[in-house]
């Protein structure tokens, strides 16, 4: 009942060190098409399903990750107790840059007359529901005069005009595209260092302090898209703060 179209150029480099460890350094650039966004999926216009063709919901075009695995080259062997407590650890990690998900912007009222409203529709999540809403027309740069926090201009979207009294006609629907703003930019790093003890043959020991988004930086990750809402285009979602994980 609907069609999904995927294309990508994928790159991937690995590089293994003589004294151990390992380098992995993958990118993909990516288009992942479709006009059925869920099981439940409605189409905003049942006369017209290429309306909603456009970007999945996950699409994202640009994904780097560096994954990397360190053994510290001190203290790898040695009798002494200092050099069994602070020799043989190893960091691990990987660091993930990627394109934002897409934005679908939409109205929260029944501007078209089909009877469907926004509220009973959200199949993705409330603040990017999926193709059974009807979406604002667009007149105007959606990134103009816009900062980290309002994410997209609320000037350049506009609700098409309701229905007029006792009209017998339908509305119309927008021209805005299904999904076709692009979100935030996500970064992030996790980092694992590690230690084993071995005690016996068949006896050892692991240690592992884990920190994850290790720069504590702060990517956004949802965008309120409801026209007519006092936080329209402003970021509402982030990435978990710098969060530590202890494990023996």
């Amino acid at each position: 009942g609907g069609v999904w179209n995927y294309n990508s150029l994928q790159v991937q480099f690995q590089k293994r060190f003589n004294g151990g460890g390992n380098l992995r350094v993958a990118y993909t650039w990516s288009k992942n098409l479709t006009d059925s966004y869920d099981d439940f999926y409605i189409p905003m216009d049942s006369y017209n399903l290429g309306r909603d063709y456009g970007p999945a919901p996950f699409n994202k075009p640009q994904v780097l990750t560096v994954s990397y695995s360190y053994p510290l080259p001190f203290w790898q062997k040695g009798s002494q107790w200092y050099q069994k407590a602070l020799g043989g650890w190893a960091l691990t990690g990987i660091t993930s840059y990627s394109s934002g998900a897409p934005l679908n912007v939409y109205v929260t009222n029944d501007v078209a007359g089909t009877g469907i409203n926004a509220a009973a529709s959200m199949t993705v999540d409330g603040a990017n529901p999926g193709g059974s809403v009807q979406r604002p027309d667009v007149v105007g740069d959606p990134y103009a005069n816009t900062n980290r926090i309002q994410w997209l201009n609320p000037a350049a979207f506009a609700t098409p005009p309701p229905l007029a009294a006792g009209s017998t006609f339908a509305g119309r629907f927008g021209n805005a595209s299904a999904f076709a703003f692009k979100g935030p930019r996500i970064n992030n790093w996790d980092i694992t260092a590690s230690k084993n003890f071995r005690f016996t043959e068949h006896v050892n020991l692991e240690l592992r302090a884990e920190c994850f988004n290790f720069l504590n930086h702060l990517s956004y990750t949802s965008v309120n898209t409801a026209i007519g809402t006092a936080t329209f285009g402003q970021v509402n979602g982030s990435n978990d703060p710098r969060t530590f994980e202890f494990a023996l």
